[in-house]
């Protein structure tokens, strides 16, 4: 009978101890794949920026070498895009 509840204690010890080697696996997964998400955002800022540089080099220089001709421009462009999207609404296309 002793040998028996020994057993158990000890099956539930080694049960509780894998328990705890699965939490930290799991722990260090979590760490590895934010590091990675972190990795991502920085990628996705660089490129976000070349964009921009791409977009500079390409709208504003052709007009003026100015910040605001650049963002001029694109409110340009984009009422001119509301004021098509607005007519198509109002005539029913």
């Amino acid at each position: 009978m002793e040998s028996t509840i020994i057993l158990l204690d000890e099956k539930k010890r080694i049960k509780q101890q894998n328990k705890c080697c699965k939490m930290s696996w799991i722990g260090r997964k979590i760490r590895g794949t934010k590091k990675k998400h972190l990795q991502s955002l920085w990628a996705t800022m660089i490129v976000a920026v070349l964009f921009m540089i791409y977009l500079y080099f390409y709208i504003v220089v052709p007009y003026s070498y100015s910040f605001f001709s650049m963002f001029s421009v694109f409110v340009d462009h984009f009422s001119h895009f509301l004021f098509w999207r607005q007519r198509l609404v109002y005539m029913d296309i």
